[in-house]
């Protein structure tokens, strides 16, 4: 089903689009953009201008660099593929019924985004726009660089966000995130808002940058949901900061359920795991609290035994004789 609507801004779904106009250009089959041969008016569009609707009936590889002032429409339909391999900056209306790649070496959207097949960043992809939605049982799969500038991204039931690259800005995930590489909050500092579940895999590595000790001058991970935690986190701290005495640093809150595999951070700090929070403090003398220490002779040999009620922050620990 096609709907003509002259101006205005589209909307979409997997069976109706709500077009500017009738099809400026389209490209039909398996190809290069640049291959003239593939398009219904026998030429290449070098550009997206305001009015243009571009439609992609088929495999097309981008391999041009478009006018940055893109400020038309291009539509891939369901089945079909679109794949950047040059520099590109959306400013008009991409609707992402099929799917669309990323290979470029930076793809710039200045427009609300709307996927409603899917969308995989291989390359670098910069989004300045307030909203980036996922329709239903839409799929995003980022294996690049994701950078947010702003405004938030929503990840309605059914549908799939898949970090494998690097997740970089301050932005709110409207549903759940699952991680399983680089993750930045906020462009230094900055704060990443999931309203839902947060889930890192085994191979997430968190980086985050503290500047100071009041909200808004260190990276936090906020989730509604579950903090299911696993990988790596890293912590640097500015120079010329201090934390001293009982100060505590929430990096991430929700319901904690797990611990990092690794840690690294500045000497004296730690993290203490909370029922709802994750902060960074100053490490304590003996982060284990013993609750029974026993030695015994046994043959030629003491052997030592014991018991805890309470490990905070810490993966292991040894004990040793003096």
């Amino acid at each position: 089903v096609k709907v003509n609507y002259l101006g205005g801004v589209s909307s979409n779904s997997t069976s109706v689009h709500i077009y500017y106009g009738a099809p400026t250009n389209t490209f039909t089959g398996t190809g290069n953009w640049s291959d003239a041969t593939k398009w219904s008016k026998g030429s290449v569009p070098v550009s997206v201008n305001r009015g243009d609707l571009i439609v992609i009936n088929g495999n097309c590889n981008l391999d041009i660099q478009l006018s940055e002032d893109s400020r038309g429409q291009i539509d891939i339909l369901p089945g079909s593929n679109l794949k950047i391999l040059k520099p590109f900056t959306n400013q008009g209306v991409m609707n992402i019924n099929g799917t669309l790649e990323n290979n470029s070496s930076r793809f710039q959207n200045l427009e609300p985004f709307h996927i409603s097949g899917t969308f995989i960043n291989s390359g670098y992809f910069v989004n300045a726009t307030a909203l980036f939605k996922l329709g239903d049982k839409s799929t995003f799969i980022n294996a690049g660089t994701g950078t947010f500038q702003s405004g938030y991204i929503e990840t309605p039931e059914g549908t799939s966000f898949v970090n494998i690259g690097n997740i970089i800005g301050t932005l709110t995930f409207k549903g759940n995130l699952v991680n399983d590489a680089n993750l930045s909050p906020g462009n230094s500092p900055g704060k990443l808002t999931v309203q839902g579940n947060y889930t890192a895999a085994p191979y997430a590595r968190h980086f985050f940058e503290v500047e100071g000790t009041t909200a808004g001058t260190y990276d936090e991970l906020a989730a509604t949901g579950t903090v299911n935690l696993s990988g790596a986190m890293n912590i640097t701290l500015k120079p010329g900061i201090t934390i001293s005495g009982s100060t505590e640093i929430p990096l991430i809150t929700g319901t904690i359920n797990g611990k990092f595999s690794s840690v690294t951070l500045p000497d004296g700090l730690m993290l203490d795991y909370k029922a709802n929070s994750v902060v960074l403090k100053v490490a304590t003398a003996l982060p284990v609290r013993f609750v029974k220490l026993e030695a015994a002779k046994q043959n030629s040999v003491i052997q030592v035994s014991w018991k805890v009620a309470e490990e905070n922050g810490v993966l292991h620990y040894e004990v040793e004789k003096s």
